[in-house]
C-alpha cells in the first residue's frame, strides 16, 4: 500500500514525499521477504530519483528492482523496469548504456511476443539516429 501512496505523490509531482513512503515500505517488504514488493518499490524510488535528477541514484534502484524481477521471473515487469533503466542512463548521456539495456527489455518483450516491443525499437532506433557522427581518423 505504502508504493501505491508513494506512487500517487509522484503523480502529483511531489518525489520527496514519495521517498519516505518507499522507504517504509522497503523496511516492511524486506522484513516479509516480499521479493514482488521489493522489486515493485525499488522501481518507484528509481522513477523518483530520476524526476529529481539524480540519475545515479535512480540508475541503482532501477538495477535492483530488474534484478529481482529476473529472480521472481516476472519478464514483463523485468522489461519495463529495463526500459526505465534505459531512460536514466540516456539522461546521463550514456548513450551505450541506454542501448543495453533498451536491448535487454526488447528481447525479453520479443519472446514474450509482447506489443509494447515495437516502441522499445522505435526508441532505440531513435536513439542509433541521434547518434553524432565521428570524424573520420578519430
Amino acid at each position: 500500500m505504502l508504493n501505491q501512496v508513494a506512487w500517487t505523490y509522484i503523480l502529483l509531482g511531489d518525489h520527496t514525499k514519495a521517498l519516505d513512503c518507499c522507504r517504509e515500505g522497503l523496511a516492511l517488504y524486506d522484513e516479509l521477504g516480499d521479493l514482488y514488493g521489493m522489486a515493485s518499490t525499488q522501481d518507484t524510488i528509481g522513477y523518483a530519483f530520476h524526476h529529481l535528477a539524480l540519475y545515479k541514484d535512480a540508475i541503482e534502484h532501477f538495477q535492483r528492482s530488474a534484478r529481482l524481477f529476473a529472480v521472481i521471473g516476472d519478464r514483463y515487469l523485468e522489461a519495463d523496469v529495463l526500459r526505465h533503466l534505459g531512460e536514466a542512463h540516456r539522461a546521463t548521456g550514456d548513450r551505450d548504456a541506454a542501448r543495453e539495456a533498451l536491448r535487454s527489455a526488447l528481447a525479453l518483450l520479443a519472446e514474450l511476443g509482447h506489443p509494447d516491443a515495437a516502441e522499445v525499437d522505435s526508441v532505440l532506433r531513435e536513439l542509433d539516429a541521434d547518434e553524432p557522427e565521428v570524424p573520420p581518423g578519430r
